[in-house]
C-alpha cells in the first residue's frame, strides 16, 4: 500500500515566472499541506492531482508514476439541474460502487435532508458539505482535498474530523491543505510550506 508522494526535481511556472524550482521532497500520505495564502499549497495540490503539469521534475505515489486521485477543490463539480440523490446514483453507476454499502436514508454524512434538493437550493456550506462527501464517495489511490472544511460550520468540521479518521482506519489516504493544523486529529502529519522556501515564488504561488 503506497504511504508517500514522492517529488523529484519539479520546476513549475506560471507564464515566465517560476513557482517551483527544482524542489524535491517525500511527503507522507495523510498529511495536511499547510501554509498562508501565497505559499503554495494549492498549487502544489494541483501538480499532485496533475491538472497542473510541470515544466519538469516527476510526481509519484511511491514507486507509481501512474494513480488515480479524487479531486476536491470547490462545489463546482455539483450540476445544477440534478437533485443530489441523482448525483449520488451517476457516482453509484459510474464507479460501480456496491449499494447495499451506501444507505442513503441513514446517512450520517449525506444528509437526508439534502438528498432529494438540487445545488442551488442548499447553502453555501451544504454545497461545499455534500461536494465534499461526494469525493470521498469516489474510488480512488488518494484523496486530494483543497480546504475542505472552509466553509462548514464546527459541527461539520467536527464530523468531518470523526469520518476521516474511520477513513484512515480503513486504509484511505489523503493529502489536503489548510492555513492551519488547528483542530484537526491527530492522524494527519504536517507538512508547512513557507513563502520563504528557495523553491517557491510568493508573488505567484496560490
Amino acid at each position: 500500500m503506497p504511504e508517500n508522494i514522492i517529488i523529484d526535481r519539479l520546476s513549475f511556472r506560471y507564464s515566465s515566472k517560476p513557482v517551483f524550482n527544482n524542489f524535491t521532497a517525500q511527503i507522507p500520505l495523510n498529511t495536511l499541506l499547510v501554509g498562508k495564502n501565497g505559499s503554495g499549497k494549492t498549487t502544489l495540490l494541483k501538480l499532485i492531482a496533475k491538472t497542473l503539469m510541470p515544466e519538469s521534475g516527476s510526481i509519484r505515489l511511491d514507486d507509481v508514476p501512474h494513480y488515480h486521485s479524487a479531486i476536491f477543490f470547490n462545489h463546482r463539480i455539483l450540476f445544477d439541474s440534478i437533485t443530489i440523490r441523482q448525483h449520488i446514483q451517476w457516482i453509484v453507476r459510474s464507479f460501480q460502487i456496491s449499494t447495499p454499502s451506501l444507505d442513503l436514508e441513514n446517512s450520517e454524512f449525506l444528509e437526508n435532508s439534502f438528498l432529494d434538493r438540487k445545488p442551488g437550493e442548499l447553502s453555501e456550506g451544504e454545497r461545499q458539505w455534500t461536494s465534499l462527501m461526494l469525493t470521498c464517495l469516489m474510488p480512488a489511490d488518494i484523496y486530494l482535498l483543497d480546504e475542505p472544511v472552509r466553509a462548514l460550520d464546527e459541527a461539520h468540521f467536527q464530523l468531518f474530523n470523526e469520518f476521516l479518521q474511520r477513513q484512515i482506519d480503513a486504509g484511505k489516504k489523503y493529502m489536503m491543505t489548510a492555513h492551519s493544523a488547528q483542530n484537526y486529529i491527530p492522524a494527519l502529519t504536517t507538512f508547512q510550506l513557507s513563502q520563504n522556501s528557495p523553491y517557491i515564488d510568493p508573488l505567484l504561488a496560490i
